[in-house]
């Protein structure tokens, strides 16, 4: 017919892998969570010497393989509309953005605004805004 053996006979059980059916078996009973690498180093420890490959096909064969974490889903979050300022310079905004001058050097801005009536309070522009200068700006403006 042009078949290929392979396709029409069964393949007989491997008697050799019957006590690695048995000690898989055990120690999956055992220990639920362990998954296939931790199951294979321990079959090794216990003193069968066998191959990794091996011990894969065994334990798909057995539908021993664990099911895929997922992710961790966070609770969604309560969305509240912003809150609108009932006067001036009751809460401000601040805003950092940068850019590049045509010799390649950054340098970057401050804004500050008023959240009542969108008005721009204050920028400062200079190459490096650490956090000193930060609270010097803010004070300049309270007062």
């Amino acid at each position: 017919m042009g078949l290929c053996r392979g396709s029409y006979a069964t393949r007989p059980a491997n008697e050799k892998d019957e006590p690695v059916q048995e000690a898989l078996r055990t120690l999956s009973g055992r220990h639920p969570g362990w998954g296939f690498w931790k199951l294979h180093h321990r079959l090794r420890k216990n003193g069968l010497s066998i191959n990794h490959k091996r011990t894969w096909r065994i334990y798909r064969a057995m539908g021993l393989h664990l099911p895929r974490r997922l992710k961790k889903r966070l609770p969604a979050r309560v969305k509240q509309p912003l809150a609108v300022p009932e006067a001036a310079n009751g809460c401000w905004s601040l805003d950092f953005t940068s850019d590049v001058l045509t010799d390649s050097r950054w340098f970057r801005t401050l804004n500050v605004f008023d959240d009542y009536n969108r008005q721009l309070l204050g920028v400062e522009i200079d190459f490096s805004l650490p956090a000193a200068r930060v609270v010097q700006v803010l004070a300049r403006l309270v007062e």
